[in-house]
């Protein structure tokens, strides 16, 4: 059941993206970190697009976690991924709270208040599913 949650909610972070891809300004304001009142970055439609299939992507090796068959996706690809997306997770859910939350330099913009009490938690939440399974 929690591979299912994490699927689902990895299916939805990937259409957020899509969504700001065509053009949507919800929620982008607190999505791109900033210093000075400017964003750190401008990611555009290409870059973000290709961000939704990776992260749509780990939401089918999620959906393999969690029993749903995805005939395209061998045992040893499913474990493999895993692995990666747990570090991966891992990775940003630590530094995210070491460069903006917690320890970081970035503290009171909007994206650093919403990395320290969301973005952070969540891929540390998605890292433990993926290293749930093959541990």
């Amino acid at each position: 059941m929690i591979h299912l949650i994490a699927a689902l909610t990895l299916f939805a972070i990937s259409g957020i993206h899509i969504y700001w891809a065509l053009g949507g300004y919800w929620g982008i304001s607190v999505a791109v970190p900033q210093q000075e009142g400017q964003p750190l970055f401008k990611p555009g439609m290409a870059v973000t697009i290709m961000v939704a299939m990776v992260l749509a992507y780990a939401g089918i090796v999620s959906l393999a976690l969690a029993g749903i068959s995805t005939p395209s996706l061998s045992p040893y690809v499913v474990q493999y991924s895993a692995k990666v997306w747990g570090t991966v997770f891992l990775m940003r859910g630590l530094g995210g709270w070491l460069v903006l939350g917690l320890l970081g330099k970035l503290k009171g913009t909007p994206f650093a208040k919403m990395d320290t009490k969301f973005y952070s938690p969540l891929c540390l939440f998605l890292a433990a599913t993926f290293w749930m399974a093959i541990l």
